[in-house]
């Protein structure tokens, strides 16, 4: 109990520091530069899932049932992977600096950042695989927040001054040390026990079960990363910088409703539904419901009331001007985090191409939105854009929901 309470304490930490780096972005650098910071990491996130592949949604199952003496060779294969998605996604990624859309200055730091951040999210999921859960929530910790906290202390202190360089190489050292302590870590595999045959096979048969997460996955994260772009091309850097204050001040919410609610709440689903528990599964959903409108509504609130103190705090008038869009993504925030209520249950029922779906007509809808509004309503464009997306993941999954529990026999008759 102690170890689980300490690792939310970690989490919590983590996601603190990373909430409040915008603030302190937005205070001492221009809007400029904070809209250059927004699209530089929405940019780094969204390519680790080139990367990545989400090729752990199979290999993290895979590993738990095999053999230990199996896993050096499942993490040399998964390795050999990487490499071959590294040689292809690279080359691609030059493309934004060659168009300007990322100042060509940056790119050293952004493939640096790229390839560490990729490295140790993996070894991040990989300790939870093979049982060391208290050196992942530490390396959440120092991956999220740790760093965050240490550039403020240094910056208050009078040893650095603080520029968009600093921050991302600070960035770069804190999943430099993950990634050490995390190859540390598992020395003590048994290295000497694995083939030298690289399993062809195996990793083809993982990137056809990740195939599907990865499609709903790019569908999802894909609103949050092209709403940028757009914002980007149909007005300027400096309005995006107004934009990635108020999204990273609004959709933190969705970070903090996980670690309060669903965290605990939707295994209880999983388990209650897999063991054909009905009644209690319906019951369980229905507080897992009233528990996120609950959480989600009072940090609304409190995001609401504070905004405006914060942004005097900030001291920069632009903010302020264009606050008619904060309240648009707040709610647009607001509906995403409900959207995870019919989620989540049909996650418990196996129902994932349902939850793809869902994403990828969100995320269509998303696109169309965006061409017709952004060139004539601009960031307030892409903002409407996005609350209407979300609404229609949230319904879609919503009636998917209601859809599959009338066709499954097995499940509840009515909710």
């Amino acid at each position: 109990m102690m170890h689980r309470l300490f690792n939310l304490g970690l989490r919590g930490g983590g996601m603190v520091g990373k909430f409040l780096l915008i603030f302190f972005l937005a205070r001492i650098l221009q809007p400029e530069e904070v809209g250059t910071y927004g699209l530089f990491t929405v940019t780094v996130g969204y390519a680790l899932y080139f990367l990545g592949l989400d090729f752990y949604t199979y290999s993290g199952r895979a590993m738990l049932h095999a053999e230990k003496e199996m896993w050096p060779a499942m993490l040399r294969d998964q390795a050999v992977l990487f490499v071959c998605s590294y040689l292809v996604v690279f080359p691609l990624l030059g493309l934004i600096f060659f168009a300007g859309l990322l100042p060509a200055k940056l790119a050293l730091v952004f493939y640096v950042l790229l390839t560490v951040e990729h490295l140790s999210q993996e070894l991040n999921r990989l300790m939870v695989i093979i049982g060391k859960p208290l050196a992942a929530g530490v390396f959440i910790f120092i991956r999220s927040g740790a760093w965050c906290y240490a550039l403020v202390a240094a910056y208050l202190g009078g040893f650095i001054k603080v520029d968009l360089q600093t921050v991302l190489w600070l960035w770069v050292m804190a999943d430099t040390l993950v990634l050490i302590a995390g190859i540390w870590l598992l020395r003590k595999l048994p290295w000497g026990k694995m083939t030298w045959r690289i399993n062809w096979g195996w990793i083809y048969q993982g990137l056809k079960v990740a195939a599907l997460f990865l499609g709903g996955t790019l569908a999802l994260r894909g609103l949050f990363t092209l709403d940028r772009y757009f914002v980007e091309t149909f007005v300027n850097r400096e309005m995006l910088g107004v934009y990635t204050l108020y999204m990273g001040i609004c959709f933190s919410l969705i970070g903090f409703v996980d670690a309060a609610v669903f965290s605990f709440r939707y295994p209880a689903l999983v388990s209650l539904y897999k063991s054909g528990k009905l009644a209690a599964f319906k019951t369980a959903k229905r507080q897992f419901g009233r528990q996120t409108l609950v959480a989600v509504m009072i940090l609304a609130l409190a995001a609401g009331l504070l905004i405006v103190p914060v942004l005097e705090w900030i001291g920069k008038p632009i903010y302020q001007q264009h606050l008619a869009v904060f309240f648009v993504l707040l709610a647009a925030s607001i509906m995403f985090v409900i959207s995870h209520i019919p989620h989540f249950a049909l996650y418990a029922m196996g129902h994932d191409r349902s939850i793809v779906g869902a994403h990828i007509a969100g995320f269509i809808v998303f696109i169309v939105l965006c061409a017709v509004l952004a060139p004539t309503y601009g960031m307030y464009g892409v903002a409407i854009a996005l609350f209407m997306a979300v609404v229609i993941v949230g319904v879609l999954k919503q009636w998917r929901f209601v859809l599959g529990c009338r066709l499954d026999k097995t499940a509840v008759n009515s909710i």
